[in-house]
């Protein structure tokens, strides 16, 4: 299954992909529709995975598959950042021992954070951000 990195704030994420020389395809609101679909069971652990597809132009179509978790995870990291009220949100996880220590907090600038919260997150990079996402969508069940 593919890798994804999660910028919370994207801008200036992409420069490096120009600086390498890469062509960038950018669709504009008159490209065909991108299809998203939940493929049950398309992991091979059992467990449903998300396929995106795009017609990069009428002879290329590029489709991408990542696990649901993987996806839902995601989501719920930039609906926290989103939430918060015109900060700018920041979450890091980074190795610690044997597993990975996920912090939430906001962000002064790219290398700089305050932490609110600091979570040890579990033996992946994944268990890190789901248990960083559970405290923030208990949080928004809380407020609203």
């Amino acid at each position: 299954m593919i890798a994804a990195q999660i910028f919370l704030d994207g801008v200036g994420k992409f420069q490096d992909i120009q600086a390498r020389g890469m062509r960038i395809i950018h669709l504009g609101n008159d490209a065909p529709p991108i299809r998203v679909a939940r493929i049950p069971r398309g992991m091979t652990s059992g467990k449903s995975s998300l396929v995106v597809g795009i017609e990069i132009d009428p002879e290329e179509y590029l489709m991408i598959e990542l696990s649901m978790e993987l996806f839902l995870t995601m989501a719920a990291a930039f609906q926290a950042v989103e939430n918060q009220d015109g900060k700018r949100g920041a979450v890091y996880v980074t190795p610690e021992g044997e597993g990975f220590v996920a912090a939430m907090g906001f962000g002064i600038d790219e290398k700089t954070m305050i932490p609110e919260m600091i979570i040890q997150g579990g033996p992946t990079v994944h268990q890190a951000l789901r248990k960083i996402a559970d405290v923030l969508e208990q949080r928004l069940r809380e407020t609203h």
